[in-house]
């Protein structure tokens, strides 16, 4: 592998970052996480993710973190309407 021996910074704490982490890690790559935020609350969390079958599901199953996202994730935020200004 080429990453072998090497340092991989991933730049972001939001899924994305995370679940391309624990996949690298998975793979016995060293990998360090940079977020600018201290924690959750300095400021209003993203938006909803809108995760496709064979690729953001399948990238978090591959990660083993079906069981986190489960606990995490707003099954009908899908169903929001914006109906006035």
């Amino acid at each position: 592998m080429k990453l072998q021996d090497k340092k991989v910074a991933v730049v972001g704490g939001g899924p994305g970052g995370l679940t391309l982490a624990k996949l690298l890690q998975l793979k016995g790559v060293n990998v360090t996480v940079y977020e600018r935020d201290s924690n959750k609350e300095v400021r209003q969390q993203g938006a909803t993710l809108d995760l496709h079958e064979e690729s953001g599901l399948e990238a978090l199953r591959r990660a083993n973190l079906m069981n986190e996202f489960k606990a995490s994730f707003r099954p009908d935020a899908g169903r929001l309407r914006v109906l006035d200004e």
